[in-house]
């Protein structure tokens, strides 16, 4: 193929994803596959329309074959932790998010995620440990707060739910 022809359908694709269009770029970026399957930008690109699509099991294939490429790719890690999530396979959504911290230890947000996550999942001691790590970087963030008073109420932490509210209410 013409390589200006490809930057072109690729371009195509990326403007139907921007307009909402995502079947439309689908079908394009799934044809740049039949002839470049390690192509990170373009699977990468899958997994955002699978994800907006809500096919998420497609996403977690796609992720499985960035990450083949690229071990420790960060956008794979943490969309990956997401689709597990949405697929009720939380300990591979945590797994896959606590990887990514690992490797980014100081990308606060991939702990707010592990944090939110392990919230919504009963999971309260551990979202304790996410969220107080989050807080101590990002004092000022009223939803940690909230998800921690939250979460110090499950476990039964009661005065420390009660201080942590006080905060947000000085």
């Amino acid at each position: 193929l013409n390589p200006h022809f490809s930057k072109a359908r690729y371009n195509l694709a990326m403007a139907y994803i921007k307009s909402k269009n995502i079947k439309k770029a689908v079908t394009i970026l799934e044809g740049f596959l039949e002839k470049d399957t390690a192509n990170i930008d373009i699977l990468s690109s899958l997994v955002y329309s699978y994800h907006e699509l809500g096919e998420y099991k497609k996403g977690i294939e796609i992720i499985k074959r960035i990450l083949e490429i690229s071990p420790d790719n960060s956008f794979a890690l943490y969309n990956g932790g997401i689709l597990f999530w949405k697929l009720d396979k939380v300990d591979e959504a945590i797994s896959s998010l606590d990887r990514l911290q690992e490797t980014n230890p100081e990308d606060f947000d991939v702990i707010y995620t592990l944090g939110n996550i392990c919230y919504h999942t009963e999971r309260y001691e551990q979202a304790v440990g996410y969220l107080e790590q989050f807080i101590e970087k990002n004092p000022g963030d009223v939803n940690a707060h909230l998800i921690l008073a939250r979460s110090y109420t499950k476990i039964e932490k009661y005065i420390l739910a009660l201080e942590t509210y006080e905060l947000l209410l000085a």
